[in-house]
């Protein structure tokens, strides 16, 4: 008996080293093709982030050296602020923005349809009311997840405020950022002055979409109008998150402060 279990155990180790055996090139050529990011530190300017990287707030009032945020409706971190909020008119009078949640009916105008958002949640009315209550302006926005802040701000001619919005414009796993929308308002469309593509980004990293950025809005509202955006970008990885050297020269060319600024002959802001 005791020999029998002895040629078992032999029979037993053999399978298992030829197993191993036959396995190690197969397991050499994954760990080739999957670095373990954890071997070199988080990129040289990356903040340590988490998922509260992308919350708000978006825009910042500059206060000579220094800053505060710009106050906004807010449905980035999960808990929405829809209004009311004060807002100036172009006749110097305080009305009051809000948000509302709501379907786009086919009864709607919720042109244009500029974001793959197929629920109702991605679906949000504008609502702007002077100070008796009467209504100034209904405009329908998309926000996919509904995601986005909005911003009134005095940007351009006129006394009263322009709207920031910052969303995120299309479904996407891992998820791609937010954009930037600049609108005058209007009665029932906005007029679109401008905006950015892309205010946030992942970079190709791994694991896939670890390493982010977005650009924080700066706005002096002592300049000039058309007053300039300054945008500040900001670079955030969790631990053992690897960047690749081909987004080197994106890195590069976004620690570079940027600027939005209005251009008179298309009537729109433009990075310059």
């Amino acid at each position: 008996m005791l020999n029998r279990d002895r040629r078992l155990i032999r029979l037993i180790a053999a399978i298992v080293a030829a197993a191993g055996l036959s396995m190690m090139p197969a397991k050499a050529a994954r760990q080739q093709l999957v670095a373990d990011p954890c071997t070199e530190p988080r990129p040289a300017g990356f903040v340590l982030r988490d998922d509260s990287f992308w919350n708000g707030p978006w825009a910042r009032e500059a206060v000579g050296a220094a800053s505060k945020p710009l106050a906004a409706l807010d449905n980035t971190n999960g808990q929405p602020t829809n209004g009311p909020a004060p807002i100036r008119l172009d006749d110097g009078s305080e009305g009051t923005l809000r948000v509302e949640s709501r379907p786009c009916t086919p009864s709607d105008d919720c042109a244009p349809y500029d974001c793959g958002c197929t629920v109702d949640r991605d679906s949000y009315w504008i609502d702007v009311a002077d100070a008796h209550g009467r209504a100034v302006a209904h405009m329908h926005l998309w926000a996919a997840y509904g995601k986005f802040q909005i911003v009134p701000v005095d940007l351009i001619d006129g006394v009263g405020d322009e709207l920031l919005i910052v969303r995120v414009p299309a479904h996407s796993s891992p998820p791609i950022g937010y954009d930037l929308k600049i609108w005058k308002i209007g009665a029932t469309t906005p007029v679109e002055i401008g905006g950015s593509e892309r205010l946030a980004n992942t970079f190709n990293s791994l694991p896939f979409g670890c390493a982010r950025w977005r650009d924080v809005m700066s706005i002096d509202r002592t300049a000039a109008k058309p007053r300039p955006i300054t945008l500040q970008t900001e670079f955030g990885a969790p631990a053992c998150c690897h960047v690749y050297a081909e987004d080197a020269a994106e890195v590069a060319d976004l620690r570079r402060d940027h600027v939005l600024r209005f251009d008179a002959a298309s009537g729109k802001y433009v990075a310059r």
